[in-house]
C-alpha cells in the first residue's frame, strides 16, 4: 500500500522560517509516532523494511540536493512585469528534474522577453531555483475544467526542442573557439547535447558531482574560475578571461580536492535521514 512518507524524532525541526502556514501544513501530530515532517514523498514499504519511492505527491520537487516549491518560482514570475499567467514545471523524471516555467503575457503587455524574465527570476530566488527553460506562449492550454493543462505545456516543449535540434545554428549564432571548447566539456560531463552559447551551469540543471568535473573544465580552458561561474552563460564565462591559461599545478590541484570534499559532503547531508515511518500522518 502507497502513503505519504513522514519523519519523526528527536530531529525534525521546529518549522519553516517566518512561514507559519507551510510549517502548519507540514509539522503535524500523528497519534502514535508523536510530531512527525510531512515529505510529500509517495512510497510504499517493502516486506524486507525498504521504501520504494514512487514520485512526489504535492508541488515540490528536489533538486541539487534543494527541495523546491513549483507555486514559489510561479509567484516570482508573476510578480515580473507583463506577465498575466504563469506555472512551473518538472519537464523530467522525478530524479531528474529541469524545471521550465511558462508564462502568458498580458493583454496589452505584448511579447515578454524571456531573458529578462530570467534575470527576474535570478534576482529574487536561489540559483537553484532559475528554471532551465523559461519560455512565453500567447495563451497557456485549459483543460475543461479550466485548469491550466500541465500535460499540453510539456509536449508543446518537447517539440519546440525537437524542431531546434532538427534545425543547423545560424552563422550569427556560431560557437567561438573557447565556447565552442567549453561546450564540447559540458555536453560531456552533464550528458546533454542542448547546450550553447546561452546555458550556464544553474540553467541545466547541474548536480553536486558534475559541478566538480565543470569547474574544473572551466579552470581548464580559462585558467581561472569566477566566483558566480554557475550562473554565467558560456558565452559570458568565454569572455572572462583568456582560453588556455594555465594556473600553477599546486593551485590546481588544491582546487579540485576542495571541490571534491564540498560535493562528497553536499552529497552525503541530502541523503541523511534520521528516521522513516511507513504511514502517511
Amino acid at each position: 500500500e502507497r502513503g505519504e512518507l513522514c519523519i519523526g524524532g528527536a530531529g525534525v525541526a521546529r518549522g519553516y522560517r517566518h512561514r507559519p502556514d507551510l510549517t502548519a501544513e507540514k509539522f503535524v501530530e500523528h497519534p502514535e509516532f508523536g510530531r512527525i515532517y510531512r515529505t510529500g514523498d509517495l512510497v510504499h514499504r517493502e516486506a524486507d523494511g525498504d521504501f520504494f519511492y514512487h514520485g512526489r505527491i504535492d508541488a515540490q520537487v528536489k533538486l541539487r540536493g534543494y527541495r523546491v516549491e513549483l507555486a514559489e518560482i510561479t509567484a516570482c514570475a508573476l510578480q515580473a512585469p507583463g506577465v498575466a499567467q504563469a506555472i512551473t514545471l518538472n519537464l523530467g523524471a522525478p530524479d531528474a528534474v529541469r524545471l521550465g516555467c511558462f508564462v502568458q503575457p498580458a493583454a496589452s503587455a505584448g511579447a515578454i522577453e524571456t531573458d529578462a524574465l530570467r534575470a527576474h527570476i535570478a534576482g529574487r530566488l536561489p540559483a537553484y531555483m532559475v528554471p532551465e527553460v523559461v519560455a512565453s506562449v500567447d495563451a497557456l492550454p485549459l483543460l475543461a475544467n479550466g485548469k491550466i493543462d500541465r500535460q499540453a505545456l510539456i509536449l508543446h516543449w518537447r517539440q519546440v526542442q525537437a524542431e531546434a535540434q532538427a534545425c543547423p545554428a545560424p552563422a550569427a549564432a556560431r560557437l567561438s573557439p573557447t565556447e565552442a571548447e567549453l561546450v564540447g566539456h559540458w555536453r560531456g560531463i552533464l550528458r546533454q547535447e542542448a547546450i550553447g552559447a546561452g546555458s550556464s551551469f544553474a540553467s541545466l540543471g547541474g548536480d553536486s558531482l558534475s559541478y566538480v568535473n565543470a569547474y574544473m573544465a572551466v579552470e581548464e580552458v580559462l585558467g581561472a574560475v569566477p566566483d558566480n561561474w554557475t550562473t554565467l552563460t558560456i558565452a559570458e564565462l568565454a569572455a572572462t578571461g583568456a582560453p588556455n591559461a594555465r594556473r600553477g599545478l599546486f593551485t590546481t590541484i588544491e582546487s579540485a580536492i576542495l571541490m571534491r570534499a564540498l560535493a562528497i559532503g553536499a552529497v552525503v547531508a541530502s541523503h541523511f535521514q534520521l528516521l522513516f515511518t511507513g504511514g502517511g500522518a
